[in-house]
């Protein structure tokens, strides 16, 4: 379990490395300012990231990674965006924020400074009217239209199997009672939802492409002229629904728990047209893209504490979204 460090302990940390990574790239420490933008606990480490602004040079974005995990695993991130760059070099209004170095052994990553406020914070000010839900919906749903198209291969039929396999013996060990989870029956149903959405969408025609990985909100940038996708994940290639279901998952600002459960129990239909319409083609009834969402689903829930005395609000909330969707996907007929 991921021990716990305070922000101040973190910001300390990255201050120590950062004139380390100056030295190594040639940069002028003097020159700048920090200024701790976030940290973030995931499941097994902590990532802080700390704005350094100039008057004179371009602005810089540190992230330091910590506990390090090992070299080839930071690297498949590093890959990941590297190839979303190639990809996107020629897109008009789809980029990702240029990487400026990184450290492999020591998971470190220095990125440009992109002024511009994420797609999540937008969504939090369309909420009082202050931008345009659809507008930002559709931005989203366009940036991963230009990476999928970007990064495709021609279609071919969908293999279920391996994920068959998986949901089939986590189901199992929830059963006999070695796994754990939140409402076991309830999870139960979602693996016999998931199992049958698998046979649906076995040998379907799919678009293998580059992905994003970790594609919600959080991890696009705005700005007048374009979307600049970061934070990308290990995974490199796979089908392109996977990216759409954990988008559509995310928890958004506005509406979530508030519409009428929907196939990503928030978003009401006109913000799926949005979305939709942006990336350029409606999967809503695609079978792959409905096994997709059942994995996320599935890969979400288990990751929650299984008492709910152990539950913080936040992951109680997004335990009742995750029931609500599949309930959403129970109606789809699966």
């Amino acid at each position: 379990m991921l021990q716990r460090q305070s922000a101040s302990a973190l910001l300390e940390e990255a201050h120590r490395v950062w004139p380390e990574v100056a030295a190594e790239t040639g940069i002028d420490p003097t020159q700048y300012t920090s200024h701790l933008l976030r940290t973030r606990a995931e499941r097994s480490r902590h990532i802080t990231v700390v704005l350094l602004r100039s008057l004179t040079e371009r602005s810089l974005v540190f992230k330091l990674f910590t506990p390090v995990v090992p070299a080839e695993q930071f690297r498949k991130h590093l890959d990941a965006h590297r190839q979303a760059e190639a990809l996107l070099r020629d897109a008009s209004g789809a980029d990702v924020v240029p990487l400026v170095w990184s450290d492999a052994e020591r998971n470190l990553e220095l990125t440009e400074y992109v002024e511009g406020q994420t797609a999540h914070d937008r969504l939090s000010l369309a909420q009082f009217g202050l931008d345009d839900r659809s507008d930002l919906l559709h931005a989203c749903g366009r940036w991963a239209g230009y990476l999928h198209r970007a990064g495709a291969t021609a279609p071919q039929p969908y293999d279920a199997l391996p994920a068959t396999r998986r949901v089939r013996k986590l189901a199992r060990a929830v059963r006999n009672g070695t796994r754990k989870v939140a409402r076991p029956r309830r999870f139960q149903g979602l693996c016999a939802l998931s199992q049958r959405a698998a046979r649906a969408a076995g040998g379907h025609p799919v678009v293998t492409t580059a992905l994003h990985g970790d594609y919600h909100a959080r991890n696009l940038i705005l700005t007048e002229r374009c979307a600049y996708g970061l934070d990308f994940s290990q995974r490199e290639r796979g089908p392109a629904p996977m990216d759409l279901a954990r988008f559509l998952t995310r928890p958004s600002p506005g509406l979530d728990g508030k519409a009428e459960r929907t196939l990503d129990s928030g978003l009401d239909t006109r913000d799926l047209d949005a979305f939709f319409d942006g990336y350029g083609e409606d999967l809503r009834a695609d079978p792959v893209f409905l096994h997709c969402l059942c994995l996320q689903v599935v890969r979400d829930w288990i990751n929650f504490p299984a008492e709910r005395v152990h539950r913080s609000p936040v992951q109680q909330s997004r335990l009742e979204n995750r029931t609500g969707l599949f309930f959403a996907l129970k109606k789809q007929g699966l």
